[in-house]
């Protein structure tokens, strides 16, 4: 090859690799520049988006706050409770704790710009359901349960049905301080499972252990 071909050749290779490089650059800086927004941009044409100061304030009140890991073991607790409560009903019902936390989910406004999220919790299930006329009785341990439990904030009982299924009795305790919502509730047989009771808890918003010192996204 003569060395003009070989500079020609050279010139190829250079324009090719120069060309790789500067696709990578270009994606790089795409992807960093979506991160960004997403981080930290604002989008002008959201009327709801939280502003600085109502996450501020947001913020300060999640740092009030016992922790997101505190928290879940509280519900755990007064699950374990609300099922000892039940087998006292209902010797005869048979649950199976499980105790399975789902991924956590960002919180709603006023919380969703900050590190805060919600829980969710399915602590036990039962064989068999709570008889249903054993409920009331259950509904009198709830309420004299929920009283002397001591904790940093106050539970109050809901008594509801399901709006999917009237017919069979549900019990819902409630801390509207964070919206923490422990249920517990018969459930009719389907195909696919038989009837039974279960108890889950949706976990109102709190802050990780990791980000009270930085609570803001």
């Amino acid at each position: 090859m003569t060395s003009e071909g070989q500079v020609k050749r050279n010139r190829q290779i250079l324009l090719a690799v120069s060309a790789v490089i500067g696709s990578c650059v270009l994606v790089v800086v795409f992807v960093v520049g979506m991160w960004a927004w997403a981080t930290w941009g604002e989008d002008p044409y959201r009327d709801d988006q939280t502003s600085p100061e109502e996450t501020a304030e947001a913020a300060e009140v999640l740092q009030q706050r016992v922790s997101a890991e505190e928290r879940s073991e509280q519900v755990v607790e007064i699950s374990k409770a609300l099922q000892e409560a039940a087998s006292a009903v209902s010797p005869a019902t048979q649950w199976t704790v499980r105790d399975i936390h789902e991924p956590p989910r960002q919180c709603v406004a006023p919380f969703d710009r900050t590190y805060g999220h919600l829980g969710r919790l399915t602590y036990s299930t039962s064989q068999s359901p709570i008889p249903e006329q054993l409920w009331p009785q259950y509904y009198d341990r709830i309420r004299a349960l929920i009283a002397p439990l001591g904790l940093e904030t106050e539970f109050k009982d809901h008594t509801v049905r399901s709006a999917k299924y009237p017919e069979v009795p549900a019990i819902t305790v409630i801390d509207r301080a964070d919206g923490t919502r422990i249920s517990v509730y018969n459930s009719a047989a389907t195909a696919y499972k038989a009837a039974g009771t279960t108890i889950s808890a949706n976990i109102g918003c709190h802050l990780p252990a990791n980000k009270y010192s930085s609570p803001i996204r």
